[in-house]
């Protein structure tokens, strides 16, 4: 398989899993607003604080909507291209591991064409690592040593 369409499918598989984040989290968000609007009355003391905490645990949902829904709408403009520098939409290719340049939420890895894949943010430590490193250099990152192969 050529790297463009290696990169096409990491793309693709990248945003469909942060859709299925966010769409996780809305269900989470409507279930503990169900939960909130579910219960009854008024507190029976000051320490009855149940609906208080069901509509702050919507709120954290809401949050996390927000936050992965504009990780997604960047992830959606990102132009597939070939390349040789390190940016979103890249991949580096290590004597160890490759590592596909999108975001850090999404954590799996992948496999395509018999090579496993990880999902990395741009500003995670061995991407930086690898900035202004050429192909056949090595760098150094917690003790372990990883040699470029290529950035495509």
């Amino acid at each position: 398989m050529k790297s463009l369409e290696i990169k096409r499918q990491l793309l693709s598989e990248c945003i469909g899993r942060l859709e299925e984040k966010v769409r996780t989290a809305k269900e989470a968000m409507d279930e503990a607003q169900q939960t909130a609007n579910a219960f009854k009355g008024a507190m029976e003391s000051r320490y009855d604080t149940f609906k208080e905490e069901a509509q702050a645990l919507r709120n954290g949902f809401a949050r996390k909507v927000q936050e992965v829904g504009e990780i997604l709408a960047i992830m959606r403009q990102v132009n597939i291209e070939e390349t040789d520098v390190i940016g979103v939409g890249s991949v580096i290719e290590t004597d160890k591991r490759c590592y596909f340049v999108s975001t850090g939420i999404v954590d799996d890895e992948i496999e395509i064409d018999g090579r496993t894949f990880h999902f990395v943010g741009f500003r995670a430590p061995i991407v930086q690592a690898f900035r202004g490193i050429r192909p056949g250099e090595t760098v150094e990152l917690r003790g372990a040593k990883f040699k470029l192969i290529k950035i495509w």
